[in-house]
């Protein structure tokens, strides 16, 4: 979605990818990248969502599990990903303190489940997978 969206909006716009990179306020590169489907950084995804006024989550639900909803993606993460227990333990407690927007959780995953896509999975999620197959 993230590509599409980008490329919708050059279109409609009439915007070169340097036209974008400074309305949004990043490189020209991070925006080929983008462009291109290669990974780029959380600061970037929230400046691109904030450009065309949509969450991060929702920019980049493409990413995401069809038809599994935020729990089962949290799960299949977790075992992928065990360092991200913390940060969102971290998140959940802020929202229960009022301190952030429920979305918070949904972002995080969004964002994890995409450079994980992008990136083909974490070292340890392919020793494992190396391992099953043994």
């Amino acid at each position: 979605m993230l590509q599409t969206l980008l490329k919708d909006a050059a279109r409609k716009n009439d915007w070169s990818s340097r036209d974008m990179a400074e309305a949004i306020g990043v490189s020209h590169t991070t925006i080929l990248r983008a462009l291109r489907g290669e990974i780029v950084d959380l600061e970037t995804i929230i400046k691109i969502a904030d450009w065309l006024e949509v969450r991060p989550a929702d920019l980049l639900n493409s990413f995401g599990r069809k038809g599994q909803d935020t729990a089962a993606n949290i799960a299949v993460l977790l075992e992928r990903v065990p360092e991200l227990a913390k940060p969102l333990a971290q998140a959940a407690q802020a929202i229960r303190n009022g301190e952030a927007d429920p979305g918070l959780i949904e972002d995080i995953v969004a964002y994890a489940t995409y450079k994980l896509s992008v990136a083909g999975g974490t070292n340890a999620a392919k020793s494992k997978a190396r391992r099953r197959r043994s």
